[in-house]
């Protein structure tokens, strides 16, 4: 598979199942579970989904949810396509994570809705979002259609604390933790933590590599494997 820079993803000879890409046939291609081929086996814009979150989740800083804006309004003019808008703005607050979950209940549910029919269409969801912690709703969705779908989760911090770990008591570095199901976020917690990948995770302390290396940990999951960790290059 190669990149083009316009962002389009350009296939060798074949479709993922393996059938042949001959002229502009669509037989037999099968895109995120909808069988279709594109011309040359290129992958067009119809087949995302730009969702842009603009409700808060956990926002403990101004400028993230501008920031979002600005990134999928680029996105959107880059590549000619309506996004679709979850959430109204907010100011941050200095908030503990058991507030912050409550109040961006109905945000999470939108962004989980967005996701969700995206899927149902055969497109791919292209999610802009303010904080980490909009993956607590999102990821459940792709993983209960994709079971064995990997999670590359590139950040610093690895999101995988619990309320028993957390040192801050902020709710986005509970996300990664709370959609492997490490602790009941309301969303669904079905990602399997030996699909989750933590790639640069640093800035961390002696407590929190605790529940990575340590199973029996009781602010770990007891019955699943914890996820691997990359160090960034």
């Amino acid at each position: 598979m190669r990149f083009r820079p316009d962002g389009f993803t350009v296939r060798p000879a074949c479709c993922d199942d393996g059938h042949p890409l001959v002229g502009d046939s669509r037989a037999g291609c099968r895109l995120m579970g909808r069988s279709r081929c594109h011309p040359a086996g290129r992958r067009t814009t119809l087949d995302y989904r730009l969702i842009i979150n603009q409700g808060r989740v956990a926002d403990r800083t101004e400028g993230a949810l501008a920031g979002a804006r600005k990134a999928g309004l680029a996105l959107a003019e880059h590549f000619s396509v309506e996004p679709t808008v979850v959430g109204q703005p907010s100011p941050a607050v200095q908030d503990d994570w058991r507030q912050a979950l409550d109040q961006v209940e109905d945000t999470l549910r939108g962004l989980a809705g967005a996701v969700s029919s995206a899927l149902d269409e055969g497109q791919v969801p292209l999610l802009v979002a303010n904080t980490c912690a909009a993956s607590i709703a999102t990821l459940p969705v792709a993983a209960e259609r994709y079971p064995e779908a990997v999670v590359l989760w590139i950040d610093a911090h690895g999101d995988f604390n619990t309320p028993a770990s957390t040192e801050s008591g902020y709710l986005g570095g509970m996300a990664l933790a709370g959609a492997c199901g490490l602790w009941d976020s309301g969303h669904g917690g079905i990602v399997y933590p030996r699909n989750a990948i933590l790639v640069g995770a640093r800035a961390s302390t002696p407590r929190r590599w605790h529940c990575f290396s340590t199973p029996a940990s009781p602010s770990c999951h007891r019955n699943r494997p914890l996820p691997r960790r990359c160090w960034s290059l």
